[in-house]
């Protein structure tokens, strides 16, 4: 009787000690992958003349299917110039509620079809662009087709030379929890972009949230604004009107 009670304590004693190993390992895998992610969402990414990354981003060297979020940033996939946008990529991929994109255009097929992606997650996003940049764009096409709020900026009068300008994406944002990231890019997003291929370029990620909640602010007066011009002004209605893009 006695061996028995030995030998269901050993198992007992075992089986508690490989549990807690597993949950150990377990818990320190998830506080390394969220160190990862905030270093992510605080750095700043620099490219050579050449387009090639010179630093500021950090990398991961999981093997772990799991991890495919990170490590696939790393490599140059099925678009020749997705390399250049690797951080925005992860920075899109790893949204869970809202994205609030502010730029001139959106010219890049990896871009799209990661927004795609994070609208059949359920992630809201609006996007705000320059028409005349975007008005025969097959990019911004596809977005639309699915159901992405897409505002476009047009200027007020034929004569005004104008041209909306921003290049930010606000990611997550919630002041009730005091949580957002912030991107902002220098590169535009276009494959014939000089900047893919000959510039100096930055990509800066932000997590203070003073900061992030500037830019969703700024977003909100812009989205607003042209709104608003959108719905009153004639010369706008009718050059959306062109192309079936507002009614």
């Amino acid at each position: 009787m006695n061996w028995i009670y030995v030998r269901y304590g050993v198992l007992i004693a075992v089986s508690t000690y490989t549990w807690f190993k597993f949950l150990k390992e377990w818990y320190e895998k998830l506080y390394q992958k969220h160190l990862l992610f905030l270093k992510m969402h605080n750095c700043v990414v620099m490219y050579n003349s050449a387009g090639k990354r010179i630093g500021g981003w950090p990398c991961d060297d999981s093997d772990d299917p799991a991890d495919d979020d990170i490590k696939g940033i790393n490599v140059i996939r099925q678009y020749f110039y997705c390399g250049q946008y690797e951080s925005l990529l992860y920075f899109i991929r790893t949204a869970k509620e809202s994205l609030y994109i502010a730029t001139m255009f959106i010219h890049v097929q990896c871009i799209v079809d990661e927004l795609l992606a994070a609208h059949e997650r359920n992630v809201i996003i609006k996007i705000i662009v320059d028409y005349n940049y975007n008005k025969s764009g097959t990019c911004i096409q596809q977005l639309q087709r699915a159901g992405i709020e897409v505002l476009y900026y047009v200027p007020p009068n034929p004569d005004q030379c104008s041209r909306f300008h921003y290049n930010s994406v606000v990611k997550d944002f919630s002041r009730d929890t005091q949580d957002g990231y912030l991107c902002t890019v220098l590169l535009n997003w276009s494959v014939n972009s000089a900047g893919v291929v000959s510039n100096y370029e930055i990509f800066n990620f932000i997590s203070k949230f003073e900061l992030v909640a500037q830019f969703y602010d700024n977003f909100e007066d812009a989205w607003n604004t042209i709104s608003e011009m959108n719905e009153t002004n004639d010369y706008i209605k009718d050059t959306l009107r062109e192309i079936n893009m507002y009614q």
